[in-house]
């Protein structure tokens, strides 16, 4: 992606100033709930969004006017279920991929916590939990772990 903004009241301003006159075709939502109407408002006519997650624990909100009227259209993204498509020769070249990319420095992502396999139970309700700032690592048992 081009941009990658917080949501907020005020995110169809923000964008409009970022990108001026460009259309702006596509949004992808980690967040969903009124998130997504707000997301619909920044789109040109026939724009995207694409739903990935619903870290408000709300559904998807998007007005029929944007439906209807300005041919917003709205989808879903499951992680599992595309790479459980992917032949294990794909899945591998995919994660070699994105290793590399992570070694490089050029995919980072937010860290919530750290568990040990032996606090699996508390790991899972940590992961489930909404308005997590990242993700939840789980670490064989006598890891070592960096700050």
């Amino acid at each position: 992606g081009d941009i990658a903004i917080e949501d907020g009241p005020d995110v169809a301003e923000r964008i409009r100033a970022i990108v001026r006159h460009e259309p702006v075709k596509f949004a992808f939502d980690a967040v969903a709930g009124a998130a997504t109407q707000r997301l619909a408002e920044c789109l040109s006519e026939g724009g995207q969004i694409v739903t990935y997650g619903m870290l408000s624990g709300e559904h998807a909100v998007l007005s029929p006017e944007q439906i209807i009227f300005r041919g917003i259209t709205l989808s879903g993204f499951w992680l599992s279920k595309t790479l459980n498509r992917m032949s294990h020769p794909e899945r591998t070249a995919l994660f070699d991929t994105l290793a590399e990319m992570v070694a490089a420095g050029k995919l980072m992502i937010d860290i919530d916590s750290h568990f040990s396999i032996d606090a699996i139970g508390p790991a899972i309700q940590r992961a489930e939990q909404n308005q997590r700032k990242g993700k939840v690592l789980v670490f064989p048992n006598n890891t070592i772990l960096e700050a």
